[in-house]
């Protein structure tokens, strides 16, 4: 069944379009490259029978896959595998950023997003499948075929080109491994990082390899180990944002070390992405009357965004997510997100048209306004006041009206608490929230009991709760024999 299954996994490689989007260019994508993994994953699929007898994987792929260095770049060219999903469903439904209605919850057809809705014990998932999970390790597995780059030895005047098919891969795998920790594993802990779960990490496509879940410091270890090396080999922007550049490798390396909470590294790396590119979008120019505030062109016209990606999940699409309040009390009279982020609605709802990929799903990627809260708030961590008020400034001069004074705060608890309620009003919906109430939960400051009340019962997610990591689908654990996660 794992055998099965996993081939099952590598014949999704011609269910999705291998296209351009957007303005990527048209020979990106290989019209030979289609037939050759379709050939491909016809072949994986009949041989999955053969049990004993089953070729060797990597054996198929030399002989009927990517055989130029262009063909294992149009692998990661695949917008539906590397942009349009990802391990962030469960992120965005378990944040506190939002509630639904009675009604819309029990006109849910989706059970697991129902009980992710109410952080709910067990098996969430009630025998099914997990989309993170699935999205995920899709993308790992893409990731893995991609580095098969490496049997190529690339002439000088490949060498660009060959680089920039192994950075890309190993950015791609390790931003999936760091979202599915963030959803499966416990948060890091140096102190027990090396005992606690992690999740399995494939570093090849080969389906005869089976990994047990590892620990945490192993997880970390690899990605950040990938994520250096893509670094070194990127250059310094991509000319689309379908794909990484420098800049937005040090981004994720920043966003990595906040979550672990190792503030040096993390604002070392948020301030050499910045080196690199900063420009803020001046809030001032936007339409506060339009029905959605940025298009739907994949940020193309938004300055701020440099890694595409989006997210679509059912519970939290516009017609049925409502913006807690708190939130929306939350923004200064001066503050123009408050008009351009969201609608009210007559049925006394609130929702929210400020993402950055327009009116389909939400926007999930990286962008210049986050390496802004993240250096100020590490700066603040670090008591550099007045580094981390210059970038907390910088932000809110763009986010504001022309009456907005520069903000003077003291007290470095103060700073921080400030930095944090922007983060909270700045990256709404991003799926970055759920990260932060992880971080937080073990800070007498900053932790809380969190509710929902559903039907007249009221549910908590409280600062001690097995329920920060979501459990593994059941499938995975039969198939994978893994262990389950606390629950």
């Amino acid at each position: 069944m794992e055998l099965i299954r996993t081939m099952w996994m590598l014949s999704m490689c011609h269910l999705y379009k291998w296209r351009s989007v957007f303005k990527l260019d048209s020979n990106l994508i290989r019209s030979e490259m289609k037939t050759k993994l379709l050939i491909y994953c016809i072949a994986a699929c009949v041989f999955a029978g053969c049990g004993k007898d089953f070729l060797d994987i990597k054996r198929v792929s030399n002989q009927t896959v990517p055989v130029l260095i262009s063909d294992y770049q149009a692998i990661l060219d695949n917008y539906d595998v590397f942009n349009q999903v990802n391990a962030l469903e469960l992120a965005l439904i378990g944040s506190d950023e939002y509630t639904i209605s009675d009604v819309r919850y029990n006109a849910l057809s989706q059970v697991y997003q129902k009980n992710a809705y109410i952080w709910s014990a067990g098996d969430i998932f009630e025998g099914g499948e997990s989309n993170d999970w699935n999205w995920g390790y899709q993308q790992i597995l893409h990731a893995n075929l991609a580095l098969d780059v490496e049997k190529i030895s690339p002439k000088p005047s490949d060498q660009a080109e060959w680089n920039a098919v192994k950075g890309t891969a190993l950015f791609y795998r390790s931003l999936a491994f760091f979202q599915l920790a963030e959803i499966f594993c416990r948060k890091y802990d140096p102190n027990s990082a090396n005992r606690d779960m992690g999740i399995p990490l494939r570093l090849d496509y080969d389906i005869q390899v089976r990994t047990g879940r590892g620990t945490v410091k192993e997880l970390y270890d690899q990605l950040l180990a990938d994520l250096k090396q893509s670094a070194d080999l990127l250059p310094e922007r991509s000319a689309h944002k379908f794909r990484p550049g420098k800049n937005t490798v040090y981004a994720l390396l920043a966003r990595v070390y906040l979550q672990i909470g190792d503030y040096e590294r993390t604002v070392h790396y948020a301030e050499e992405s910045l080196k690199i590119y900063d420009e803020l979008l001046d809030y001032n120019s936007l339409d506060e009357t339009a029905t959605f505030t940025f298009p739907e062109n994949y940020g193309e016209d938004n300055p701020e965004v440099i890694f595409f990606q989006r997210a679509n999940v059912t519970i939290i699409n516009s017609a049925r997510l409502n913006v807690v309040r708190h939130i929306l009390d939350s923004y200064e009279a001066t503050d123009l997100r408050a008009k351009l982020y969201f609608t009210n609605h007559a049925d006394n709802r609130v929702s929210f048209k400020g993402s950055y990929s327009g009116p389909s799903g939400y926007f999930v990627g990286i962008a210049v306004d986050e390496l802004y809260l993240i250096a100020a708030e590490s700066r603040a961590r670090m008591n550099n006041l007045m580094e981390a008020s210059v970038w907390l400034n910088k932000l809110l001069i763009k986010r504001h009206n022309d009456s907005f004074e520069p903000l003077q705060i003291a007290q470095q608890k103060d700073l921080i608490d400030r930095v944090l309620l922007e983060r909270r009003k700045q990256l709404f919906m991003r799926g970055l929230r759920w990260y932060d109430m992880r971080r937080f939960a073990a800070d007498p400051g900053q932790s809380g009991i969190y509710f929902r009340i559903v039907n007249g019962k009221r549910y908590e997610l409280t600062p001690t709760s097995t329920r920060w990591v979501w459990p593994l689908p059941q499938s995975e654990i039969e198939l994978g024999r893994l262990p389950q996660n606390e629950q």
